[in-house]
C-alpha cells in the first residue's frame, strides 16, 4: 500500500516537471517571437507574443519587464505624436533601468531626443507667440496676421493654438474699430462738403436790396453792376437788415463771397 502510494506521487511530480518543461518552453518561445518582433521595429507584435507569454506564465519576469518596455515605448510615441511632452517624459522615466539590454534601446533613445528637439521648437513658437502679441500691441497688423500665417504651418500644442487664436480674434477686433472709425470718419467728411456745399449754394444765390437801383441782387450780380460804373454800392443785408457798402475794388466776386 505505501509502495503504491509512494508510486503515485513520483508520477505526479514527474508529470508537474514535464508539464512544467513545456509550459517554459512555450513561454521562452513567446519571448523569442516577441525579440524578433523587436529588431523588425514590429512593436504591436510583439506586444501580442509577450501577452501570450503571459497568459502562459503570469509571472515570468522576462515576459513582463519586456511587456512593459515595449508597452511604454508605444504609449510614449503616441504622447510626442500629440504633442503631449510633458506625459511622454513622465512615461519613458518609469521605463525599466533594463531597457539597454534590449533591441529596443535605440528606439527609446531616439524617443528622448524627439523629445528635447520639439522642447526647443515649443519654446521658439512661444518666443514668436510673444512676439506675435508685441506687434500687436504696436498696432503692426499686418506683420502679426504673417506672423500667425507662419505659426499655424507648425506643429502646435492645444495651448498655442489657444493663444494664437486668441491673438488673431484681437486683430479682427481692432481692424474692425479701425474700418468703423474709418467710415465714421468719411461720413462725417462727406457731410461736412455737403454742408459745406449748401451754404455756399445758399451765398451764392443770396440776393441783397440794393437802394439806389431799386432791386434785390446776388454778389454775383453786385459784381457785375460794379464793374459798370466802378462806383461802391449800398445794399441792405437780408440778415439784419443793416445797410452795408460793397466796394470789392480789384478783387473777384468769388474772392469777396
Amino acid at each position: 500500500m505505501r509502495k503504491g502510494l509512494i508510486a503515485t506521487v513520483i508520477m505526479v511530480l514527474s508529470l508537474t516537471l514535464i508539464l512544467m518543461g513545456c509550459s517554459n518552453n512555450v513561454v521562452k518561445r513567446y519571448i523569442e517571437q516577441a525579440n524578433t518582433s523587436i529588431e523588425n521595429k514590429e512593436y504591436d507584435k510583439a506586444l501580442l507574443s509577450l501577452e501570450l507569454a503571459l497568459n502562459e506564465k503570469g509571472d515570468n519576469s522576462e515576459a513582463k519587464r519586456l511587456y512593459g518596455i515595449v508597452a511604454n515605448h508605444q504609449k510614449a510615441k503616441k504622447a510626442i505624436e500629440e504633442n503631449n511632452l510633458d506625459e511622454a517624459k513622465k512615461i519613458l522615466s518609469e521605463i525599466d533601468s533594463e531597457y539597454g539590454n534590449y533591441l529596443i534601446k535605440e528606439d527609446i533613445d531616439s524617443l528622448k531626443v524627439q523629445i528635447d528637439e520639439k522642447e526647443k521648437e515649443v519654446q521658439v513658437i512661444n518666443n514668436n507667440i510673444t512676439n506675435l502679441n508685441n506687434l500687436i500691441e504696436d498696432k503692426m497688423y499686418d506683420e502679426a496676421k504673417s506672423l500667425i500665417d507662419e505659426l499655424n504651418k507648425k506643429s502646435l500644442n492645444e495651448n498655442q493654438n489657444n493663444k494664437i487664436n486668441e491673438a488673431k480674434d484681437r486683430i479682427d477686433s481692432e481692424l474692425a474699430k479701425i474700418e468703423s472709425y474709418k467710415k465714421a470718419e468719411e461720413q462725417r467728411i462727406a457731410e461736412k462738403e455737403k454742408q459745406k456745399k449748401e451754404e455756399k449754394s445758399k451765398t451764392v444765390s443770396k440776393k441783397y436790396y440794393i437802394p439806389a437801383l431799386g432791386r434785390s441782387l446776388t454778389k454775383d450780380e453786385m459784381f457785375s453792376e460794379y464793374n459798370k460804373e466802378s462806383r461802391p454800392l449800398d445794399y441792405v443785408e437780408p440778415d439784419d437788415g443793416e445797410t452795408y457798402m460793397f466796394n470789392p475794388g480789384g478783387v473777384k466776386a468769388s474772392d469777396y463771397r
